[in-house]
């Protein structure tokens, strides 16, 4: 199906990226400055044996949003055997600060 932005404040700038079918996130970078500019996630397939998950694949990356402004960011991907479960955001008027939480990889 479709991915709804959802927050207070998204206007008509508000972008939405999706991972490939059977992805996973594990992972973004971007630009920075004062505020965040750019974010790009980072995209891996599960790679699974019978109904568990043995690992993940090759990482995508999806094409970033945002603009060019600010200075590049350092990589920040969940340890190996990890997967994004959420998002840590830390905002005011602005989007400032992001992180993953990260967990392991587990099917129910």
């Amino acid at each position: 199906g479709e991915i709804e932005p959802v927050g207070a404040g998204l206007g008509a700038g508000a972008m939405a990226r999706r991972c490939p079918a059977d992805q996973v996130v594990v992972g973004f970078d971007g630009r920075s400055g004062l505020l965040l500019d750019q974010l790009g996630f980072r995209c891996a397939p599960l790679v699974l044996a019978g109904r568990v998950a043995i690992g993940l694949g090759d990482v995508t990356n999806l094409t970033p949003v945002g603009g060019d402004g600010g200075s590049p960011m350092p990589r920040t991907d969940c340890e190996p055997g990890m997967m994004a479960r959420g998002v840590i955001v830390s905002q005011g008027s602005w989007l400032e600060r992001i992180g993953l939480a990260c967990a392991r990889m587990e099917l129910r």
